[in-house]
C-alpha cells in the first residue's frame, strides 16, 4: 500500500464545473455551444476522484478529501507511468453499472477491480498545491490522451471530448451503445470547457467549466415530509415539495439518520461559508441520503431557523 499523501489545507481541491445559472450575469451571455472556443465533454455518472502521484506513490481521493481505498489498482497503474509528479482527475466509473452500485463500491474499504477511472483533467503536482495551473485544458488534456494512449495505464480511459457541434452525433451514439449493448451507460449530462481555460482549484466561477445537463436541475422548498409505511415506518418515504404552485411528494429512498442540533449547526456554517453549490454537491452523497438518486435531501435541524430540508431534484 502506498503511503498516503497529505493534500493542501483549502475549502475546495478541484475545479468544479458550474451550473448556467450560477454565472455572473457577464458569463450568462456566452455562447459555450461555438467550436472555436469550447470542447464539450461528457459528464460520467460516477463518483469523483483525483490520484495525487508525489514522488513517484499514488493516493486516490475523493473530491472532498477522503482517501479512497476501493481504487488501489488505479492508483497501481498510474503509478507506473513515468510522471512522479502529477495529479489526474476523474471519475471511478463503470459503464455496465448503475450509480447507485458504483457509489456503493467506491466507497468500500477494499479493492474493487470492477470500477475504472475516467480520467478528464490532469496537473502538475505544483500547480495543484499552488491552487491554479496556467496551462490551457486544450493543451492539458492532449497531454492526458497522449499519456493514457502510450502508456495504457490499466481500467483508464478519458473522457469522451467532442466539438459542440457534434452533440447529436455524441447522443445518437450514445444510445445506440445502450440499445445494443444493454448497458445502463448512465451519464450526467455535459461539460462545456473552454480550450483556453486555466486550472483553478474552486467552484468555477471564471466559468471555464460550465454544467450542460441533459435534464431539468431544480432546487425546491421542503414543505412537509411523508413517513414511510412497513419496514420504512419510523423513516422519511417521501418529501413534499412546491413545484409550479404544486405540491409533489418526491420518493425513492430514505432518511437513515436524524441530524443532531451540533451537526446542523457546522452544516449550515459550512454552507453559508462556501456557498449554495457545497450544500447541492453534498446533498448527493449516498451517507447522507440514502438511496436518493435524483433527490437528495438532508433536514436541518436548528434552534432559530427551525427545520430546513434542501432538496436537490432533476427530471427528465
Amino acid at each position: 500500500m502506498s503511503s498516503e499523501y497529505v493534500l493542501p489545507k483549502r475549502s475546495h481541491l478541484v475545479h468544479k464545473p458550474i451550473e448556467p445559472r450560477n454565472l455572473s450575469v457577464k458569463l450568462r451571455n456566452v455562447d459555450y455551444s461555438d467550436d472555436v472556443h469550447w470542447l464539450w465533454q461528457l459528464k460520467y455518472d460516477g463518483c469523483n476522484m483525483m490520484v495525487v502521484v508525489c514522488e513517484g506513490k499514488g493516493t486516490a481521493f475523493s473530491r472532498t478529501g477522503e482517501v479512497v481505498k476501493s481504487c488501489q489498482h488505479i492508483v497501481e497503474a498510474l503509478e507506473a507511468l513515468p510522471h512522479t509528479h502529477i495529479v489526474w482527475f476523474g471519475e471511478a466509473y463503470s459503464r455496465a453499472l448503475p450509480h447507485s452500485e458504483i457509489n456503493g463500491m467506491f466507497r468500500k474499504q477494499s479493492p474493487q477491480p470492477a470500477l475504472g477511472f475516467v480520467i478528464f483533467d490532469s496537473v502538475p503536482l505544483s500547480c495543484f498545491e499552488h491552487g491554479s495551473c496556467d496551462i490551457s485544458y486544450q493543451s492539458r488534456l492532449h497531454w492526458t490522451e497522449e499519456q493514457v494512449m502510450r502508456y495504457k495505464p490499466e481500467r483508464c480511459s478519458v473522457a469522451h471530448t467532442f466539438a459542440p457541434s457534434r452533440i447529436e452525433s455524441t447522443e445518437s451514439l450514445i444510445n445506440h451503445m445502450r440499445d445494443t449493448c444493454g448497458m445502463p451507460f448512465e451519464l450526467d449530462g455535459y461539460v462545456a470547457k473552454r480550450k483556453d481555460g486555466k486550472w483553478t482549484a474552486g467552484a468555477g466561477k471564471g466559468g471555464e467549466q460550465i454544467k450542460v445537463k441533459d435534464h431539468l436541475s431544480l432546487d425546491l422548498k421542503c414543505v412537509g415530509l411523508v413517513e414511510g409505511k412497513g419496514k420504512f415506518s419510523g423513516m422519511v418515504g417521501a418529501v413534499q415539495v412546491e413545484y409550479n404552485g404544486q405540491v409533489l411528494e418526491v420518493g425513492g429512498g430514505k432518511l437513515t439518520d436524524w441530524w443532531t442540533p451540533e451537526d446542523a449547526a457546522k452544516f449550515d456554517a459550512a454552507a453559508q461559508d462556501v456557498g449554495a453549490e457545497f450544500v447541492i454537491d453534498f446533498l448527493r452523497r449516498d451517507d447522507v441520503a440514502d438511496g436518493f438518486r435524483h433527490f437528495a435531501a438532508v433536514l436541518v435541524h436548528h434552534e432559530t431557523m427551525g427545520q430546513k430540508l434542501f432538496v436537490r431534484g432533476a427530471t427528465h
